[in-house]
């Protein structure tokens, strides 16, 4: 299913980004277009490593986080993470 959507990805033009983007698959930053797509469709099947992604937002100097959903389930993930660091 990756493949295939990496296919798709391939179908939709993206610009490079102002910032950089945070990717799930990788835990690292990424502005090229064309990395931003393989991340995208690699993270369909890879696994998650969130407290690593929340030590690289820490490095970003993220201020502020917002969540969109009915509840705040992964600020409480992330507040849980930084106290233990």
């Amino acid at each position: 299913i990756k493949d295939e959507f990496r296919q798709f990805l391939d179908t939709v033009q993206f610009s490079t980004p102002r910032i950089p983007i945070l990717m799930n698959a990788t835990a690292s930053y990424e502005k090229n277009p064309e990395r931003i797509k393989d991340c995208l469709a690699e993270q369909l099947t890879a696994p998650l490593d969130f407290p690593m992604i929340v030590d690289n937002m820490n490095g970003f100097e993220t201020e502020q986080l917002h969540e969109i959903g009915a509840k705040e389930i992964l600020i409480g993930f992330i507040k849980k993470i930084r106290e233990k660091k």
